[in-house]
């Protein structure tokens, strides 16, 4: 789990980094769908364990699924 949890830790932060507009995917009970798709805009940071938001909203980082790019082609996905 530590590796998986790196990779995703590493592959967030470098796409924030870029400053390409990208959006995460992550589960989120009680909709639809069951997924949520939060913009890079919307991160204020990434910790080691989690996401935050900038509305102070913690997403822990065992929920996130996938990693797109605007057009929705995806850049990384949970294997």
């Amino acid at each position: 789990m530590g590796r998986k949890r790196g990779e995703i830790i590493e592959v967030v932060r470098r796409f924030i980094a870029s400053g390409r507009d990208i959006c995460i995917v992550i589960v989120e009970r009680g909709t639809a769908s069951g997924t949520r798709r939060i913009r890079s805009s919307e991160v204020a940071r990434v910790k080691p364990k989690y996401i935050e938001l900038r509305d102070s909203t913690i997403i822990p980082l065992h929920r996130v699924l996938a990693v797109e790019d605007s057009s929705g082609k995806v850049l990384w996905r949970r294997s």
